[in-house]
């Protein structure tokens, strides 16, 4: 009897634990959030490195500093001056550094990831409007601990 019933759910379990596994880097927030915006933003840059994809996700004033750099390598050294080989990206939701008032909002991210070889941590505070619907980066801030 007990049988009968643990078998269909243990395959039911099986089944969607199997599910839950991939390789693929996602971003699991909605696109109407700011999170979502900030994350893919940066995905945009260490992940599919692509400058018109990081540009959907970015203010026109920002968009016309991205076109200044001109290439991904510019942009990661000089406008974020971060370099990975991979990387993940988080929120920092422990301290709790989502501020949102309206039609704006302040995300702090954390990446993770790799650099010839050796790892490589760090935070940035990104500033963000709603547009039309749609969050974009509009202000990159200053990292208060860089030299």
């Amino acid at each position: 009897m007990i049988k009968r019933i643990l078998t269909p759910f243990l395959i039911v379990l099986i089944s969607l634990l199997s599910a839950c596994s991939g390789g693929e880097k996602t971003v699991k927030e909605e696109g109407s959030s700011p999170e979502y915006t900030a994350k893919k933003f940066f995905y945009s840059v260490y992940d599919t490195k692509d400058l018109k994809e990081m540009q959907k996700y970015a203010s026109p004033k920002m968009q016309r500093i991205i076109q200044g750099h001109g290439s991904i390598n510019a942009v990661t050294r000089n406008m974020f001056n971060m370099q990975f080989d991979n990387v993940e990206i988080e929120v920092d939701k422990g301290r709790n550094l989502r501020e949102t008032y309206g039609e704006k909002a302040t995300i702090v991210l954390v990446f993770t990831g790799t650099f010839q070889g050796g790892k490589v941590s760090d935070m940035r505070t990104v500033k963000l409007e709603k547009r039309k619907g749609n969050w974009l980066v509009t202000k990159l801030m200053a990292d208060p601990w860089a030299r």
